[in-house]
């Protein structure tokens, strides 16, 4: 199962995020990256992109990209500002990876 890890750092979704539509309607995962929603959206297209794709309901995992130490995961933080923005219901499946195991969720969207 193809899993698009980090859609949002791409500069074809930028202002395009439906752009991921066929692919979600294939049903492969969209992997948000937990460092990008921690930016200023006014600022960065990757973190303004992110929230797009929340809001329309897109994404289904988020993880981190912590490939080094001073790259800390941010995961935390990041549950609170998605619980915050889309439901305690909907953030709990995107960081546990239920969402994965739920095709009715995805199909539910």
């Amino acid at each position: 199962l193809p899993v698009l890890a980090h859609p949002e750092r791409s500069n074809e979704v930028w202002g395009h995020p439906r752009r991921l539509e066929r692919f979600v309607e294939r049903g492969w995962p969209l992997c948000l990256n937990a460092s990008s929603l921690h930016g200023d959206p006014d600022r960065s297209p990757p973190t303004r992109t992110m929230w797009e794709l929340l809001d329309l309901g897109l994404g289904d995992l988020v993880a981190s990209d912590a490939h080094r130490a001073t790259r800390g995961p941010e995961l935390d933080r990041a549950y609170r500002l998605v619980a915050d923005r889309v439901g305690e219901r909907r953030a709990r499946a995107m960081f546990d990876g239920s969402a994965l195991a739920a095709p009715s969720v995805r199909a539910s969207r």
